[in-house]
């Protein structure tokens, strides 16, 4: 229990410093008092899970997932006790709750199964379930679980250790990395063959950039990094893009690096949560609370989006798997209105559309 709401814990602290922004100086110090608030309440929401599900009780809509055929996007709901898994039909323009004490959606690459983390009591678990039947399977203790590239293989966390279990919950379930080291995040790199993750560094506001082969071998370190740091693959698989200390100065940058680690420069100042487009040709990333692309040697930088409110912030951008659509999080703060609300737009910023908050159940 302890380490699921200090992983919880260490979660939402990253993105309240991806929330504040670190370049609004003005409203740094309101804004980070007010959304840790939220903070707080969300941590204690895990530790009591009520039945409350009304769409008039939507509280905030976080962490869209974009399915392989770009056709739905899976995200959680935030209630004020629980938070549930949604999935929202692009053309129909519809939602419809899938699971409920849901969070961390990843698709299964053929796209029928979302595998999640269950919470269940005073347990946290890796589920998955069928998007079309609804039926929900348990794979087992841990939480945070990603589906390999090819849909054999789950990753998931346990106590802050990376594991991998066969999809179809078959032993053995092997943990990939030491005991020694505190994972925080990971991402598949696009063929499957690594695993890139960020880690614990000598002191609680710094990280480590790893990269480990899916068999637990080769653990190779890519960068040191601030406690917001971020890991993006190439889709090729053959670079990493991170926010990290580029070459021998400890400042925090934008930067790319071959997958061994080789070549790493700078590419930009900060960008946060900065990830490339499927043809990879542009880099999404948010800045100054706004969705923002670059081209990919850093060219080109700007911003699709502005929120209206200095309060408010765009994050969580994703682009779909076509490259035409882009999705994000609005949150807004005070919460005066819903804190969370999901957004969906062309990818050259126009058509901006709010997803709808009436749902349907399954």
């Amino acid at each position: 229990m302890f380490n699921s709401v200090l992983w919880y814990a260490k979660k939402m602290r990253k993105l309240l410093l991806v929330t504040i922004g670190l370049h609004s100086r003005n409203t740094r110090k309101a804004y980070r008092l007010l959304v840790l608030g939220s903070v707080v309440l969300t941590i204690l929401s895990l530790l009591a899970h009520g039945q409350r599900s009304a769409a008039k009780e939507l509280y905030g809509a976080t962490s869209p997932a974009w399915s392989p055929d770009g056709q739905h996007i899976a995200y959680i709901v935030q209630h004020p006790d629980h938070t549930d898994l949604y999935v929202f039909d692009v053309a129909s323009f519809t939602a419809t709750k899938l699971a409920e004490n849901a969070s961390d959606p990843s698709w299964s690459p053929d796209g029928q199964r979302i595998a999640y983390t269950g919470h269940e009591g005073d347990n946290v678990t890796v589920d998955f379930i069928d998007v079309k039947g609804g039926k929900s399977t348990q794979l087992t203790i841990g939480y945070y679980p990603m589906w390999s590239p090819d849909g054999k293989h789950l990753a998931y966390l346990v106590a802050q250790t990376l594991h991998l279990a066969s999809a179809d919950g078959a032993p053995p379930r092997l943990p990939i990395t030491a005991s020694t080291l505190t994972v925080w995040d990971y991402w598949w790199s696009p063929d499957g063959r690594q695993i890139a993750f960020m880690a614990q560094g000598t002191t609680d506001n710094t990280t480590i950039l790893y990269t480990i082969n899916s068999d637990g071998s080769a653990l190779h370190k890519i960068a040191d990094s601030t406690f917001d740091a971020s890991l993006a693959w190439s889709p090729n698989s053959k670079q990493l893009l991170l926010l990290g200390y580029c070459g021998d100065t400890s400042v925090t940058n934008l930067c790319v690096a071959e997958a061994d680690g080789s070549s790493l420069r700078r590419l930009a100042p900060p960008r946060l949560q900065s990830s490339w487009s499927p043809d990879s040709r542009q880099i999404l990333f948010t800045f100054n609370s706004g969705v923002c692309v670059m081209n990919a040697d850093g060219s080109g930088q700007h911003c699709l989006t502005r929120a209206d409110d200095p309060y408010n912030s765009d994050f969580s951008a994703a682009w779909s798997p076509d490259n035409r659509q882009i999705v994000f999080v609005r949150m807004h703060t005070p919460q005066t209105v819903k804190p969370g609300e999901l957004y969906l737009m062309s990818a050259d910023g126009s058509s901006l559309q709010r997803l709808p908050d009436d749902v349907q159940s399954f």
